[in-house]
């Protein structure tokens, strides 16, 4: 069974706005946690962890318990390269089954 601490996988620093205007640093703080999100359900539907439902679902609570709005996920989610950054995220935690193991 997984207990899926998505926020455990918050390796994108989350420093980011330190220095940032607020409106700036919130629209930083939303497009990391929609692409951590995004990026760890996606493992779990590559790898036949969970359903795309389940995960989907999942990511979505997570985000909800972090305040993100549909709006907010849209954004992130409709801007150019989001699927890169999302890729580049995989990547920089070593693939999907690595992403998995740390979720377990």
């Amino acid at each position: 069974m997984f207990r899926l601490p998505f926020a455990a996988l918050l390796g994108v620093p989350l420093l980011i706005g330190l220095d940032l205007p607020p409106g700036r640093a919130a629209g930083e703080r939303s497009t990391a946690l929609v692409t951590i999100a995004r990026a760890n359900a996606q493992c779990l539907i590559l790898t036949k962890t969970m359903t795309s439902v389940d995960a989907l679902n999942i990511a979505n609570r997570f985000l909800d318990a972090q305040g993100i709005s549909q709006d907010a996920r849209r954004e992130v989610e409709d801007a150019p390269g989001f699927k890169d950054l999302m890729n580049r995220y995989i990547d920089e935690r070593g693939g999907c089954q690595a992403i998995i193991r740390q979720l377990k």
